[in-house]
């Protein structure tokens, strides 16, 4: 088996220094492979009410260091060689972003985050670019052969109208009013636009032009032993009633039923790395989710990509909505609480970094479904 770890996209340890230490000390511990979280971009100026706090404002633990991921990853993959697996669409911004930093005189003049002239991404692209999510099911062989690992596009979070069988649910959050102290403003990592004003330490790592910033792709790991434990990730969870993602606005039902078709048909997942976070919260809470896990259907959900505190809400938020929906209605089957999966909730980026260790042999993974769906992604 090969082990990697989640690299942190926010908070402290997001720094360049300890950013790029970690990574580099990972790989030289033999660690192999690291994943990274998404948030596209936070706005400095935000007009809309963010719905987790009581202000309306993003909490302050929000705003500090958290990177551009396509960016942190071309970084990162530029110090240490890794290699990466995106959008294809999010290969070809990743090297424009390489070729800028390495032409970034600020970043050439300091020796421990210069790039050197000859180093190179190496990136894969999955699924053809500009592909309707779910059409295309990519098996990747970099575990191989103790690890089937399928990966696919799918929907990213995006507002849509009011679910008319759920109503118009406000989320409402209580922040730890302890972030200003926790997390006290400090001089930010990027740059003024005006170099004159440049501080030292501050480096641009923004993903400047270029598309695939919003593609959503899904990994889905199956052990090819024993009790054949699984493994889904996701980063992301779209509007799948009606099939529409903020990397997919015109999406339709179809859509969003394709995917849950495709998640049901996977090796039935045991562990599902999800988030519970959302751009469609605001009016129709955590319907996206309680949609994914009914199709997933994990023994065990672990959630990440969660302000820090707001992940408590989130939580409850998650629990409220499972118990608004477990009985059908309409077209919505119901998901009776026997099928709800255990959720171990993480406050991001704080748990992120404990690690969680699963007796892999254990038979409570057992599932004789896994074997067929073997025969269909992993032959």
């Amino acid at each position: 088996m090969q082990i990697g770890f989640n690299a942190p996209t926010a908070g402290p340890l997001s720094a360049l220094d300890p950013l790029t230490g970690l990574c580099a000390g990972a790989e030289e511990l033999g660690f192999d492979y690291a994943t990274f979280s998404d948030h596209v971009v936070i706005p400095t100026d935000i007009e809309a009410k963010y719905p987790y706090s009581n202000t309306g404002e993003f909490p302050a633990g929000s705003r500090v260091e958290r990177h551009e991921q396509l960016i942190e990853m071309a970084f990162i993959a530029a110090k240490t060689g890794a290699k990466l697996y995106m959008s294809p669409e999010a290969c070809d911004t990743a090297q424009t972003a390489l070729a800028r930093m390495k032409a970034d005189p600020f970043m050439q003049a300091d020796p421990f985050f210069a790039i050197p002239a000859n180093a190179t991404i190496d990136c894969t692209g999955v699924t053809a670019a500009g592909s309707t999510p779910g059409t295309q099911v990519v098996r990747l062989n970099q575990l191989e052969p103790q690890v089937c690992i399928n990966a696919f596009r799918a929907l990213h979070s995006q507002a849509v109208a009011v679910d008319p069988d759920w109503g118009d649910r406000v989320v409402v959050d209580t922040p730890d009013p302890r972030d200003p102290t926790l997390f006290p403003a400090g001089v930010s990592l990027t740059p003024p636009n005006n170099p004159a004003n440049r501080q030292p330490g501050q480096q641009d790592l923004r993903q400047g032009n270029g598309p695939g910033g919003p593609d959503q792709i899904d990994y889905h790991f199956t052990l090819r032993f024993g009790t054949n434990f699984t493994i889904l990730f996701n980063s992301s969870v779209g509007a799948m009633k009606e099939g529409i993602g903020s990397n997919w606005l015109n999406g339709t039902p179809a859509d969003g039923k394709r995917l849950l078709d495709l998640v049901r048909a996977l090796p039935a997942t045991d562990l599902n790395f999800a988030t519970l976070s959302s751009g469609n919260t605001d009016h129709n809470a955590w319907r996206d989710h309680v949609y994914w896990a009914e199709a997933v259907r994990p023994k065990i959900m672990t959630t990440g990509h969660a302000p820090v505190g707001a992940a408590l809400q989130y939580y409850s938020g998650f629990i409220n909505q499972l118990k608004l929906m477990e009985q059908p209605k309409n077209a919505w089957p119901g998901f009776p609480s026997a099928l709800w999966p255990i959720v171990r909730n993480h406050t991001d980026p704080t748990d992120i970094l404990k690690p969680e260790t699963y007796g892999i042999m254990d038979p409570v993974w057992f599932n004789p479904q896994k074997a067929t769906a073997m025969q269909l992604f992993c032959s």
